[in-house]
């Protein structure tokens, strides 16, 4: 149980220090691409088992949902 605990932080601090960009996009198109992303991992991953597993398909559902919307990762 404790082998994914630096993948954890490792998770986060990526996350934390990476921006989503996209050209000529607002905030709110932006708020809205990312909710809609959101949905769509939270389906996608709805039969997983709560825990690592969903949370970490979740993720990458999102970041390819993003991705074909557009944007991309930043670093700050």
């Amino acid at each position: 149980m404790k082998k994914w605990i630096p993948v954890a932080f490792f998770l986060i601090a990526i996350t934390g220090c990476t921006v989503w960009t996209r050209p000529d996009t607002t905030e709110e198109q932006f708020r809205r691409d990312l909710a809609e992303c959101e949905y769509e991992a939270t389906k996608a991953t709805a039969y997983l088992p709560s825990g690592y597993a969903q949370s970490s398909s979740r993720l990458d559902v999102r970041e390819e949902c993003m991705k074909m919307k557009g944007y991309r990762r930043k670093f700050r």
